[in-house]
């Protein structure tokens, strides 16, 4: 996480800390998902939760074209949601088999 904060003050990212807390909550969902893990659903849930902070703080700065960036983090965790619950219903359904 280290490297990551470096890499990401190199290139002069705002928000520095959420980004790097993005970047890292990003790495277990993808491995998650490459895996075809349930899990992973629950990873990118806990990203979908981090990053509308940037869009949020950006909002609150005054610049309010970034609202719907705000809006659409809400749909993507709604999905989120659903995609765990698909893959609970998909894990039954295959035991009962």
């Amino acid at each position: 996480s280290i490297i990551v904060f470096l890499v990401l003050k190199a290139l002069n990212t705002s928000q520095i800390v959420i980004s790097t807390l993005s970047f890292i909550s990003m790495l277990p969902a993808v491995y998650l998902l490459i895996r075809r893990c349930k899990w992973n659903q629950i990873a990118f849930l806990v990203n979908d939760l981090i990053v509308p902070l940037l869009w949020i703080v950006l909002v609150i700065k005054g610049n309010s074209v970034f609202i719907p960036m705000c809006i659409y983090h809400i749909f993507q965790i709604t999905y989120d949601v659903y995609g765990f619950s698909e893959w609970v219903k998909l894990e039954r359904k295959q035991r009962n088999n």
